[in-house]
């Protein structure tokens, strides 16, 4: 009888962060989600998330899985996928060092519509 295997699929979304352990035979063998919340420190249109809490969920969600379920001897994938357009500053080596500017912030669209004299098209979220 073949061995098992499994994939780890980790999906950073606006909402939260969702981390999934999948037989390669499309079973769901575990799954763990957790809310990101989204701040508007410059007014109703400015959207950030700390990239911070991203990592934690990510690492405590993955380690979860792994101590309940063992997989690292069958596991032969790992796949994750991310947020679109958000912008994180980082330091010289890598680390976050503010927050997290998300595709759907529109604070700068004034700054932007100034300097190239006109309306700018871009996704509305609502």
């Amino acid at each position: 009888m073949a061995k098992e295997r499994y994939a780890l699929g980790i999906d950073l979304g606006t909402g939260g962060v969702k981390v999934g352990l999948v037989r390669t035979d499309g079973a769901l063998i575990a799954k763990r989600t957790a809310e990101i919340s989204t701040r508007h420190p410059y007014g109703p249109l400015s959207a950030t998330q700390d990239p911070r809490a991203w990592w934690a969920s990510i690492v405590e969600m993955t380690h979860s899985i792994v101590e309940e379920f063992d997989p690292k001897d069958a596991l032969v994938a790992i796949c994750a996928t991310g947020q679109w357009a958000s912008t994180v500053p980082v330091d010289a080596t890598g680390d976050p060092v503010g927050e997290c500017f998300l595709w759907m912030d529109e604070s700068g669209a004034s700054y932007s519509e100034s300097i190239i004299g006109g309306k700018l098209m871009g996704y509305n979220p609502l």
